[in-house]
Order: structure tokens, then sequence, then C-alpha cells
């Protein structure tokens, strides 16, 4: 039932799915105020 190595995978996959959103959402953000500021 408990399996450490399955369970550490998936929350590595976890982390790394909301890091790569935060960075994609900030740099989106970035892009649009600097397209809007010229």
């Amino acid at each position: 039932m408990w399996e450490p190595g399955s369970s550490k995978y998936k929350s590595n996959i976890f982390g790394l799915f909301i890091a790569l959103g935060i960075f994609y959402a900030v740099f989106y953000i970035v892009f649009i105020l600097s397209t809007v500021q010229n």
C-alpha cells in the first residue's frame, strides 16, 4: 500500500509542474506588460 519510491516520484512530478506553471505565468505577465508599454 505504501511505496516510498512511487510516492516520491509523484510529488517530484507535481512540484515540477507547479514550478513550470509559476515560471510560465510570470514570463507571460512580463511579456504582456512589456508589449503594452511599448
